[in-house]
């Protein structure tokens, strides 16, 4: 399944988790589903504890300021990153962002 099928709108990140090439959220939808995001070869994390926090939804660009910094940083200046944002429903303000080459989504029931 890809993230932009996932209904992010009215759910919560319950938890997160990383290793060295890996990040991974879990994720309650609305209906009290549990998904496991997985993001690849992520690069740049940015988490504004959003743990046990309502989400509005998520968005997938290929191009932002996040990805550059990551990709500096990392020293991958020329790697295929997608920046995913995890958004705020009060504020609009993203929650959380990752830096990664892709994700997959797979349902924990």
């Amino acid at each position: 399944m890809e993230l932009k099928e996932l209904t992010i709108s009215d759910g919560s990140i319950e938890a997160i988790r990383s290793s060295l090439n890996e990040f991974i959220v879990t994720f309650r939808d609305w209906q009290e589903q549990q998904w496991e995001i997985s993001f690849e070869n992520f690069i740049g994390v940015e988490n504004f504890n959003v743990e046990g926090e309502e989400l509005d939804g998520v968005v997938e660009e290929t191009a932002s300021d996040f990805i550059v910094r990551s990709r500096i940083l990392a020293k991958e200046p020329d790697a295929p990153m997608k920046c995913y944002t995890f958004r705020s429903p009060w504020n609009d303000e993203p929650l959380l962002r990752i830096v990664a080459t892709g994700c997959e989504v797979r349902s924990l029931a």
